[in-house]
């Protein structure tokens, strides 16, 4: 028997900006969130606005390097209600499944219910030992 899937495991994705600087002698430089347009973010904090000026400002050492996109992706896993009621996230905790905090019941990523991990294992007895 199956759990109840209470979230669909989806993939996600963020698309975010940042308005780069680098250092024009080869040792780092400056990166601040932004717009797609290189207009910087609400609450930016006092230090990062002052890195910021000195970077705009200091052409000598800083070379602007223009908006770069950035995207990051990753994946929630679904969450499901056991059968005893309580809701798991049905992660890889061990070989592709999980387990129930509450009740030690075993699920796969699907929702399925499993035997015990000690049924999974191949007998690791050497058969060749007398």
């Amino acid at each position: 028997m199956g759990m109840q899937i209470t979230v669909e495991r989806k993939k996600i994705q963020r698309t975010f900006y940042m308005l780069e600087f680098n250092h024009k002698h080869g040792d780092g430089g400056f990166a601040f969130d932004c717009d797609k347009h290189g207009n910087l973010l609400p609450d930016v904090n006092d230090c990062a606005m002052q890195n910021y000026y000195n970077c705009v400002n200091d052409t000598t050492n800083f070379m602007p390097m223009g908006v770069i996109q950035y995207t990051h992706s990753w994946i929630e896993n679904a969450r499901g209600l056991c059968n005893c009621g309580t809701e798991i996230e049905l992660r890889d905790e061990y070989h592709g499944a999980c387990q129930c905090n509450s009740c030690g019941q075993c699920y796969n990523l699907m929702g399925q219910s499993l035997v015990p991990p000690e049924y999974w294992l191949e007998d690791t007895h050497d058969e060749y030992d007398d």
